[in-house]
């Protein structure tokens, strides 16, 4: 199972890079109106992705999806920097959490990702919780962060310092400094 997933990476990735170098090779040549796929910034990466949408599966049901406004994979690294990030995680079908923020690096090996920058998540039930980064450990479906935390829902108000939490946050535990306020 781990060889077919690995292998679908692999096969994703060709493609990607292949639809990357296709789009480079045929864009303008003169520079005008052209919207440039690699810059001076983008000269390490192997592949540079603008507009991406990713989805993780097992069987038919979905686990999560990733958009970014772009991507630069990193082969060698097995990773990919990510920059504007909506990141959606499923549970039993049900969106689970809604997550955005600024930057972020997905580990294209194991699914782990860390994000960075305005990290703002929201819940169904309400809840809403803000920090400035957060880990994704995939395998384990927690997130965590080292971080001051901002979680709310109506009228309850909660801080603290650094927080480790599955992904539904039906269970947390918040380290350091928490207050609670309820208006």
């Amino acid at each position: 199972m781990k060889l077919l997933k690995g292998l679908g990476w692999g096969i994703l990735l060709f493609v990607v890079y292949k639809i990357g170098s296709f789009a480079f090779l045929t864009s303008p040549s003169d520079g005008k109106n052209a919207d440039p796929i690699l810059s001076a910034t983008d000269a390490e990466a192997d592949l540079v992705i603008k507009g991406l949408h990713l989805t993780e599966t097992s069987g038919d049901k979905l686990l999560w999806e990733i958009e970014a406004d772009s991507a630069q994979v990193y082969q060698e690294q097995q990773s990919a920097q990510l920059k504007n990030i909506r990141l959606t995680l499923y549970e039993e079908q049900r969106q689970i959490l809604k997550l955005r923020s600024d930057n972020g690096r997905l580990d294209i090996q194991n699914r782990d990702m860390s994000v960075e920058g305005q990290v703002v998540a929201h819940l169904p039930d309400g809840l809403t919780f803000e920090t400035n980064s957060l880990t994704w450990e995939n395998q384990k479906r927690l997130i965590s962060t080292s971080e001051p935390v901002n979680i709310s829902r109506d009228n309850i108000k909660i801080r603290g310092m650094g927080l480790v939490a599955d992904v539904g946050l039906e269970k947390f535990t918040l380290h350091n400094g928490v207050t609670t306020v309820i208006n």
